[in-house]
């Protein structure tokens, strides 16, 4: 069990790590990750800044940046009413227009990057779908082999990391795939094409 908040622990080769993203040992990384450029690219939100806010308790998981205030933020030294309204706003626009690809790949489940997060958006409508899938489903997919679909599992199967989609979803942040465009609805749908003559070599 994780020391910190004795969530179950996964085993890899070479590493053992806490799948628990709100545990107090990777809720800094967790967040930081959250809204960097591999995540939802929140430009008005410094490392340094997450740093303090979690130290100050007010950050303990990725949602709780939709919840800061900028009469929260100017209570802090070097933080004034123009940085905070950066911050809060940048954090709106981030949750406002994440894909469910950038949103997967922002949350920093072990083993699964970018391109992994895009083939999970494509298959799956939504996080209620993604967690509902089991270990053989998970493997069907490209880029998903034994240990990505298990690692996937092990974080859905964590409290805390139930309890932050919970709080994602509470808060309205919950991107949905977009839908692939019905194939009977294309313009060129239940058209035949007949092409006569040669082409050169």
């Amino acid at each position: 069990l994780c020391p910190e908040c004795g969530s179950a622990e996964v085993a890899e080769e070479k590493f053992t790590y806490c799948p628990n993203q709100s545990g107090p040992a990777r809720v800094e990384l967790g967040i930081v990750h959250f809204v960097s450029k591999a995540g939802l690219g929140m430009d008005g939100v410094g490392e340094k800044w997450v740093e303090r806010l979690a130290g100050e308790g007010l950050l303990k998981s990725p949602a709780d940046l939709f919840t800061i205030t900028t009469e929260q933020l100017t209570n802090f030294d070097r933080m004034g009413e123009k940085s905070a309204e950066n911050f809060v706003r940048s954090v709106e626009e981030g949750g406002r227009t994440a894909t469910l690809a950038k949103f997967i790949s922002a949350l920093g489940m072990e083993q699964v990057g970018e391109q992994t997060a895009k083939e999970l958006a494509r298959r799956f409508a939504d996080m209620n779908e993604l967690a509902a899938a089991d270990e053989a489903e998970l493997r069907k997919l490209r880029d998903v082999g034994p240990k990505v679909a298990e690692s996937i599992r092990a974080f859905f199967a964590n409290e805390g990391n139930q309890a932050m989609l919970a709080r994602f979803k509470e808060l309205g942040v919950w991107p949905r795939a977009t839908a692939a465009p019905d194939a009977a609805s294309l313009p060129l749908a239940g058209k035949t094409f007949v092409f006569t003559g040669g082409l050169p070599g």
